[in-house]
């Protein structure tokens, strides 16, 4: 048989053990794989150069649109496709129809704008109203 001193550092030793274990296995739990985010969509329109519409010089026919963002910064996509955060934004579109949305603070703003060939076109959202000041 062992001896009292001689099981309290079996004992000793085994919950050393399993608090090393069981550390481990918290540390490895904890670490999250790094968010996988869409890269953000260029400055320029995403459609294909083929697809974009031109004038009669062949030149590519495109109109801005300047958004300004009030209550704090917000997550602007723009036809489903996320833009990047802002506050104030210009940013140069094929003529059309495009879904401009805008996120922030727990609310969503969403709008669909027509812009038009070679004109700048003003959108301003109120994150903090939760609308477009248009509206």
């Amino acid at each position: 048989m062992t001896s009292p001193g001689l099981r309290w550092l079996y004992l000793a030793a085994g919950m050393l053990a399993s608090l090393a274990i069981v550390l481990a296995g918290y540390l490895l739990l904890r670490q999250k794989p790094p968010p996988v985010d869409p890269p953000p969509v260029s400055e320029s329109a995403s459609a294909p150069a083929a697809d974009k519409p031109t004038d009669a010089a062949g030149k590519n026919k495109t109109s801005k649109l300047e958004l300004v963002v009030k209550g704090g910064p917000g997550l602007l996509f723009v036809d489903g496709k996320r833009v990047g955060k802002l506050s104030q934004k210009s940013l140069t579109l094929d003529p059309g129809k495009h879904v401009i949305e805008v996120r922030g603070k727990g609310k969503r703003l969403k709008r669909v704008v027509l812009v038009k060939d070679g004109e700048s076109t003003e959108l301003i959202a109120d994150i903090k109203k939760g609308r477009f000041l248009d509206e």
